[in-house]
């Protein structure tokens, strides 16, 4: 068909324009903006991210999570640093300035009794890893009946000091974390100072040697019985690798 034809053929409607193929169809037009790339994680990722970001604050069935972790290196790094400096203050002789390590002595006890508090409260609401399989029932309740008996020292060593401070001569005003006031919550007679300094040493001294026996426990089920116990309470017990992404 020649050109002229083919023109007066369009215009009377008997050549229609050619249809667009499959591969024109799949073409987007050439005047739209590209679409935006998407960085964000496949949908089938992020459940499994809130599962394992759950499983980093909560303790499992065998291991612990962060914060129980940091709960409990925060209260045995506290309690050593009370009686070590404790222990120093007694042996510094009368001076103008031992008042003042007296009340570091006495806020740092503020702030362990606080923070013991806050890890009770934790554990009752987040219930611990089970032991290990191979641990026999009378070890499950000596493990028991130190923890607790950790805990009421702890309290009663604290407790008594916060007492202690509150009829020094000159009265000590402890703060908790350094900056919150905390008065004694009673007001005793001065005569009951020396009572309230003999029991206090008495139960810090049997904390500490509580203590010593708690690290020495650990140590003998990480090289004698090789189990876990140690490993999870540094944070890298059996699960730990399923808890980085």
């Amino acid at each position: 068909m020649s050109p002229g034809a083919l023109q007066d053929a369009h215009r009377r409607g008997r050549v229609r324009p050619r249809r667009a193929g499959a591969a024109d169809r799949n073409q987007p037009p050439a005047d739209l903006p590209p679409l935006p790339s998407c960085s964000c994680q496949p949908p089938c990722a992020r459940p499994r991210l809130q599962v394992v970001e759950e499983k980093m604050i909560r303790n499992t069935k065998d291991s612990w999570g962060w914060p129980a972790l940091a709960l409990h290196w925060a209260v045995a790094l506290l309690v050593i640093a009370t009686f070590a400096l404790g222990l120093w203050m007694s042996e510094v002789p009368a001076r103008a300035d031992r008042p003042y390590y007296f009340a570091i002595h006495a806020s740092l006890g503020i702030t362990l009794l606080l923070v013991l508090a806050a890890r009770i409260i934790w554990a009752l609401i987040n219930p611990p890893p089970a032991a290990p399989a191979s641990t026999p029932a009378w070890q499950h309740a000596a493990a028991r009946l130190t923890h607790l008996t950790l805990y009421a020292l702890t309290f009663a060593a604290a407790i008594l000091g916060w007492l202690l401070a509150g009829v020094a001569e000159p009265p000590i005003e402890p703060q908790a974390f350094g900056v919150v006031p905390m008065p004694s919550p009673v007001s005793l007679s001065p005569a009951s100072e020396d009572f309230l300094e003999e029991a206090h040493e008495l139960a810090a001294y049997a904390l500490m040697a509580l203590v010593g026996l708690h690290a020495i426990a650990a140590l003998w089920h990480h090289y004698i019985l090789r189990d876990n116990t140690l490993r999870r309470m540094l944070g890298s017990g059996p699960t730990a690798s399923t808890r980085s992404v």
